[in-house]
Order: C-alpha cells, then sequence, then structure tokens
C-alpha cells in the first residue's frame, strides 16, 4: 500500500525522511521540479536534529548526458550536512553505506558576498577562497533501472547522504587561476589499480559554470548565497561501486602538478 501511494500520490516529507535516515529505496513518483523541491525544504529541516544543520549546497547532474536521461537541461540541488561528513583519518564502514556509491567531486567555499553580483569567470573566481576535494557518498534511493525525473531527484535532496572531504586551500592557490580551475583532474587508486578518473570538464563543461548556476537557482529559491557557505560540484566521473574493505589513494592534480592527495579507509 506504501509503494502504491508514493507511486500515484508522491511521498510526504515524513515518508521521505524514514526511508533516507534508513537507507531504504522507494518507487519514483514522477515528480516534477517544482514538487520535488516543495519537498527537499521541509526535508532538509526534518532531517536536521539528526544530521546537522545544512552548511552548503551540492549540485547533481552536472554532466549533459546524465541530464538527458532525467529529461533535463539543468542540475538539480540539494543541501549538504556537515555532521555527515566522515573525518579522513576514520575508518568508514560499509555497513553503513548499504546503497550507497562514490563520486569524485570538488568542493569551494564562497568568500565574499559580492558573488551575487560578480559576472565574469574571474570575478567568480575571485569570490571563492578555498577549495577541496570531496568523494561524496550518495545513496540511491530509487532501485536500479526505475525511470526518474528531475523532481524525484531533488525530492531527495539530491541522494546527499555522507562524503569525505580532503585537505583544505585557500584560493588563489600557487598557479591555480580561473583557467586552471577548470582543468584539475582527480582519480581514486588502490595500489597500481586506478578505479575511477575524471575531470572537472564534466561539470558543465567547466565548475565555474556550476558556481554560476547554483548561485542564481539559489536566488530563484529564494536562498541566496552567502559568504561562507560551501558548494559541491558533481561528480567528475560517473559513479562508481563502492569498493570493498581496504585503503585507496585519491589524487587531486593540474597537469603534471599534484594539487592534493589522501586516503580513504573501508572496513
Amino acid at each position: 500500500m506504501l509503494l502504491l501511494l508514493l507511486l500515484f500520490q508522491g511521498p510526504t516529507v515524513q515518508e521521505l525522511q524514514a526511508l533516507l535516515e534508513k537507507s531504504e529505496t522507494m518507487q519514483p513518483a514522477g515528480l516534477s521540479e517544482p514538487a520535488g523541491y516543495a519537498l527537499q525544504d521541509p526535508l532538509v529541516a526534518a532531517l536536521s536534529p539528526t544530521w546537522g544543520q545544512s552548511f552548503g549546497w551540492k549540485a547533481g547532474l552536472t554532466n549533459p548526458v546524465i541530464q538527458q536521461r532525467f529529461g533535463v537541461d539543468h542540475p538539480i540541488s540539494g543541501k549538504m550536512f556537515r555532521q555527515r561528513m566522515y573525518l579522513l583519518e576514520r575508518k568508514i564502514p560499509l555497513e553503513d553505506l548499504r546503497g550507497h556509491v562514490l563520486e569524485l567531486d570538488l568542493i569551494v567555499r564562497i568568500g565574499s558576498d559580492q558573488i551575487m553580483t560578480a559576472e565574469s569567470d574571474a570575478e567568480l573566481f575571485a569570490c571563492l577562497d578555498g577549495w577541496c576535494g570531496f568523494i561524496e557518498l550518495p545513496f540511491l534511493a530509487y532501485p536500479p533501472g526505475e525511470k526518474l525525473t528531475g523532481g524525484d531527484l531533488a525530492a531527495i535532496n539530491c541522494g546527499f547522504s555522507h562524503g569525505v572531504m580532503g585537505h583544505w586551500y585557500g584560493l588563489p592557490q600557487n598557479a591555480l587561476d580561473a583557467t586552471g580551475f577548470g582543468a584539475i583532474q582527480a582519480d581514486i587508486s588502490v595500489g597500481e589499480k586506478v578505479l575511477a578518473q575524471g575531470s572537472v570538464s564534466a561539470m558543465m563543461t567547466h565548475p565555474l559554470i556550476v558556481v554560476r548556476w547554483l548561485r542564481d537557482h539559489a536566488i530563484e529559491r529564494g536562498q541566496p548565497l552567502k559568504k561562507g557557505d560551501y558548494l559541491s560540484l558533481g561528480g567528475m566521473a560517473a559513479p562508481m561501486p563502492l569498493p570493498g574493505p581496504g585503503v585507496f589513494l585519491v589524487r587531486y592534480q593540474l597537469g603534471d602538478k599534484l594539487l592534493d592527495s589522501f586516503y580513504l579507509q573501508f572496513k
């Protein structure tokens, strides 16, 4: 009966909260984007007592190829919760991540309220005061193979569940300017085997385009960005299944220059 209600009437906030907190899947309801975001805002408020306050935004569907599968031509947003971030030195229990996948991502922080009026890429970049590599561990709340809409993804807060932030670097960092920022590459490996690799060019062709989209989108939702907000800019490669227990190396590079590296530990 619950599945029928979810399918034909759409989920309630209480149903979404229960499913996400228990990492249980649901059938998609084919929601419109306005309907999905109308559920997302109260869902974020309902999750906050246990997940902590939101500290920033995430952009999903930043790859045009993935957008086509959802029938949209733009990203979908969600909110991030700091208490759901694993510390770098922690061994992450795989039993807590049933139904999750792994994505190479990137986070930036807004350092100036002038981002609200910035126009050029250089102006947008100047409004960012730091960045870090980010391994997102999103939850697949819908069964594999189901046809989804952008609204379905918005309703589950764009799948945000857990993540691991790398080392923090201020901007500008050495020779990392707005142009270089659009050429960062990353990979995750174990031993000599590369498990996944990608580039920020998968983020709407340039990560600053995602920053601009999030800025404009937040204004449309009546929740303008502000100094101190963190922005997750989307996947640099296709999501990969979680690896088994072990230690995995994550690297972020600009050409031959290593920008950051850290280890993920799963148990």
